[in-house]
């Protein structure tokens, strides 16, 4: 069974709000605000309109288990030309259901009941589930906002156990927007190499860092030994529905993963596959893709600024640093709503702000605790969302705290 971790009442609650009241303003979800690049919708819609005796039986067969070899070749190419990475496509890449089946699928291969997983906190929520619902054993590491919500050497190397098999690193880092940069990634993976742990990066909001440059950590891992990268469409391309995500990994390590893969999820949609493979490393989408993240990062900037001027709301390092959310702290603000309210105080800080605005400004955010015990004064604002909505969410938390 899988077990909920922080605040899944209140999430729930969240959760149900959104879809079920009209007037909330969802700042709880981080999806790409812009449609599909319409290359790529074209693409589909031509195949799919094709005259039957020309579309290829192959469109509607089983595609391979590693995944199309056009797509393979694509994801390949596309980390020797942004990160000059040699990556063989046949034996080093992984086509799978998005990226959360990839992280599945290293967890089940490199993994077994009773092995610890380390956790930096806070962090992607999923983590710890998937851990515990796998039998295995989670074990977070705080991180502070004193170094940028990134894993300290010290504090990571205290965690580690004879029973340490996997970390599961998230850069750039939802909720933080953390980035790791290549000194500290060489750091840790020293110590997968000393200590005998894998490392999986999770880099699925690599197209919108701002002011870091993002470094996949295969990149700097000297023997390609530790490392399993993890990564999708779904951010980048605003494509989450689609489901295409991949892994890569050392041959030993993908062959391990396919074969869980293969019972799990069999293989992905042929005809999706064909299409995204010819798009992967397409200029103009580069183009457009830089020129989103561009905006989102102004987009962030924009509403940080705004929020800080309520000044209940702080924002303990440079944001955003990357993604689409800002994760800021509410202590001041949890203060003046339990000191001037009849309201109810919950577990955290973070959730009896994210209880507050939900029912009294019908906005829904994240509570902090639910990526971690370190999240706790902090709730998770995700700024994706329309402008209009953005607007509409700083109009009413004027009313309320200005």
């Amino acid at each position: 069974m899988i077990r909920l971790v922080h605040s899944a009442p209140l999430v729930n609650l969240i959760s149900k709000a959104i879809v079920t009241d009209p007037e909330v303003v969802n700042l709880f979800i981080g999806q790409l605000p812009f449609a599909p690049p319409r290359q790529i919708l074209d693409a589909m819609v031509a195949k799919l309109t094709m005259p039957q005796e020309q579309i290829p039986l192959s469109c509607h067969r089983y595609a391979d288990a590693r995944g199309v070899p056009a797509l393979r070749r694509a994801i390949a190419e596309r980390y020797h030309r942004l990160y000059d990475m040699t990556v063989d496509p046949d034996t080093q890449v992984l086509v799978t259901h998005g990226a959360t089946e990839a992280i599945w699928l290293a967890i089940i291969a490199l993994t077994n009941p009773g092995d610890e997983i380390i956790i930096p906190d806070p962090c992607y929520m999923a983590y710890e589930s998937m851990s515990d619902s796998l039998r295995r054993q989670p074990v977070r590491v705080a991180t502070s906002p004193e170094r940028g919500f990134c894993l300290d050497y010290a504090d990571l190397q205290r965690a580690l156990t004879q029973r340490t098999r996997l970390l599961l690193l998230n850069s750039p880092e939802n909720p933080t927007g953390a980035v790791y940069d290549e000194s500290t990634l060489s750091n840790i993976i020293a110590l997968a190499h000393e200590y005998s742990f894998y490392i999986l990066h999770d880099e699925v909001y690599d197209a919108f860092t701002y002011n870091d440059r993002h470094i996949p950590a295969l990149a700097v891992d000297p023997q390609d030994s530790q490392t399993i990268m993890v990564n999708s469409i779904s951010k980048r391309l605003g494509m989450g529905g689609w489901r295409i995500g991949w892994s890569i990994a050392r041959p030993e390590i993908l062959s391990r993963m396919i074969s869980i893969h293969r019972c799990v999820n069999m293989t992905e949609c042929t005809m999706i596959q064909q299409v995204i493979s010819d798009f992967i490393n397409d200029s103009r989408i580069e183009r457009q893709i830089t020129e989103q993240s561009a905006i989102m990062h102004e987009r962030g900037r924009r509403f940080l600024r705004e929020i800080l001027r309520l000044g209940v709301f702080e924002c303990p390092i440079e944001s955003p640093r990357s993604g689409f959310y800002l994760f800021v702290q509410v202590d001041n603000l949890y203060r003046e709503i339990i000191s001037t309210n009849d309201t109810v105080k919950l577990n955290s800080a973070g959730e009896t702000v994210a209880d507050y605005l939900l029912k009294n400004c019908r906005i829904a955010v994240g509570p902090g605790i639910s990526f971690g015990p370190s999240g706790q004064g902090y709730i998770r604002m995700s700024f994706a969302a329309p402008e209009t909505h953005l607007e509409a969410a700083l109009d009413r938390l004027y009313s309320v705290f200005h």
